[in-house]
């Protein structure tokens, strides 16, 4: 191998530069080989008056670093990994990705805006948070819709500066910035925040080392200073955002780390538009034997192109949503988005079975045993019953379908399968498909009277099911006249058709169902439905609406 002098090409700002010397002085010492530094300026670098998804987002801080890697000006590229696409430029590739800092994200604040009282972010009421990311502001508005979140631009110390002259509250940045720097904050007060409350971008608190594919002598080199942990956890990450397709400016937190169980993966992502003051998010948490299953679980489970809603005029048309309006709010504002007044009322209550013993059945089960979630409201019931993440320990979770899946994330459970239909059967037959020869403990919560599909199913194929009756669903005080004077009812399962409409005299809204066991049970109340949705997602729902509507 010659002794050639590497050019390592970098931005000229202080962490990148940090960044670079860090990489410089490995390849010295761990490598004995000598580096010289190229500074280069990014569009980014050059434009810091626009914010960067204007810039041309996806990569707008590396493509003069990539262009200099195929001219062969330098020999290697160092990038914040959150900085990079998920698509190198052909020719390029990743030859390292050293041991990666914490990921977490920290709020640098104005002591006049701290109010530590107010919980996990620490400021005042109103406070003005300072980030040019969509995902730390979605992320702080739904936890915080009180704040105001204004976009900025600059280098790591240029945006702690904007918080020290109070041009804003606080700004939010990644810890991995500031301790990397050792950056001075005299005047300030430093806020970590806990993985569990902001998740980080994709890659945060990374580096990657780019290298041309036919170098073979630079990538052979190089890649001594990959770490497994760090290329394993980020390869997920970066293969869920690659899935999601809206590049490294999507609202999109995650995380992966390697447990006994296996690699887990836990994501949020925003899915109505970022101008809209109210902030709409999913959550996956999912679990998986290696970095492609667990992003493409978690893709699943985020239902991202079902997310996204078409364009269509409903402008003057008042909705019901028969749902409960905690459950409703991403139907809602779509529905709104397109024009439309949109009511909610839910038609039935939960009411839990006292006699029930969650923790006995939960605690009962052998390790290595299966829960299986057929519905949202068993998953909320449970969890509000007892500490499920620490009860569940040790066992394995499936999903009848991605709303499921999200509800049990909200409870704190990591998903191992879902099934790929969305009913009772589907969930039955992608269990015994995955376990093969084996036949595992199975726990089923449900809800009293409902349907048993699913655990005859299992039962015939040799499976010790239990039936855990954890609530029923019982009919809510028929709505007032005036809440039914609308253009269009949209009913979301039969036992609400069954509670708003059965004792109603006909109805002057047209009604729509939110899929054909819905549609069903309509025309069995005599209320056939004027428009059956295609799929249970906000999209599926507003072309009903749509159909049913003339819109």
């Amino acid at each position: 191998m010659s002794e050639r002098i590497l050019r390592l090409g970098t931005r000229g700002s202080r962490l990148a530069l940090w960044q670079a010397h860090w990489v410089r002085d490995a390849i010295k010492e761990r490598l004995g080989r000598e580096v010289e530094l190229v500074i280069l300026k990014t569009q980014g670098d050059k434009d810091q008056s626009k914010p960067v998804t204007q810039l041309g987002g996806v990569g707008v801080f590396v493509k003069e670093l990539e262009r200099a890697l195929l001219a062969e000006e330098i020999d290697l590229a160092v990038h914040s990994l959150k900085d990079l696409p998920t698509d190198l430029p052909e020719g390029l590739c990743v030859a390292a990705y050293p041991v990666r800092k914490s990921p977490h994200e920290c709020l640098i604040v104005h002591p006049e805006a701290v109010d530590r009282s107010a919980g996990p972010i620490p400021l005042v009421e109103g406070a003005t948070v300072g980030t040019a990311s969509l995902r730390r502001r979605a992320l702080l508005l739904e936890r915080r819709p009180d704040l105001s979140v204004q976009g900025i631009r600059g280098n790591v110390p240029t945006r702690v500066d904007k918080a020290r002259t109070r041009e804003v509250d606080a700004v939010m940045l990644a810890a991995a910035g500031i301790d990397r720097l050792e950056l001075a904050l005299e005047g300030l007060e430093r806020f970590d925040l806990g993985l569990e409350e902001v998740l980080p971008a994709p890659g945060q608190g990374a580096l990657a080392i780019e290298v041309r594919e036919a170098d073979r002598e630079a990538f052979e080199l190089l890649s001594q200073l990959d770490d497994a942990e760090a290329r394993e956890a980020t390869a997920a990450e970066r293969e869920l955002l690659h899935g999601i397709g809206a590049g490294c400016s999507v609202p999109l937190g995650t995380r992966a780390w390697r447990e006994e169980e296996g690699l887990v993966l836990d994501s949020v992502l925003q899915v109505n538009p970022t101008d809209h003051a109210q902030v709409v998010l999913r959550r996956a948490r999912v679990r998986a034997e290696h970095a492609a299953g667990a992003a493409a679980l978690a893709l699943r489970v985020l239902d991202h192109k079902k997310a996204e809603t078409p364009t269509l005029d409903l402008a003057g048309k008042r909705v019901l949503v028969a749902r409960d309006p905690a459950r409703a709010a991403e139907l809602v504002e779509a529905i709104e988005r397109a024009g439309a007044r949109a009511s909610c009322y839910a038609p039935t209550r939960i009411e839990p079975v006292a006699e029930a013993d969650p923790a006995a059945a939960l605690e009962a089960l052998p390790p290595g045993s299966w829960i299986g979630f057929a519905s949202a409201n068993a998953a909320r019931q449970l969890a509000a019953r007892v500490d499920l993440p620490a009860l569940a320990a040790g066992q394995r979770i499936a999903a009848v379908g991605p709303a499921t899946a999200r509800a049990l994330a909200e409870a704190g459970l990591f998903l191992d399968l879902l099934a790929h239909e969305g009913t009772g059967g589907g969930l039955a037959a992608s269990l015994l498909a995955r376990w093969g020869e084996g036949r595992p403990a199975v726990l089923l919560p449900a809800a009293r009277g409902g349907r048993l599909e699913l655990g005859e199913e299992l039962r015939s194929a040799g499976c010790e099911v239990t039936r855990l009756e954890l609530y029923a669903s019982q009919p809510a005080p028929a709505p007032a006249p005036e809440e039914l004077a609308v253009d269009a009812v949209l009913v979301a399962s039969p036992s609400g058709a069954r509670a708003l409409l059965a004792s109603q005299p006909q109805l002057s809204a047209k009604v729509v169902a939110i899929g054909p066991t819905t549609g069903a049970a309509l025309e069995e109340l005599g209320y056939p439905p004027a428009a059956v949705a295609e799929s249970p997602t906000a999209a599926g729902l507003l072309h009903a609406l749509a159909e049913a509507l003339g819109g």
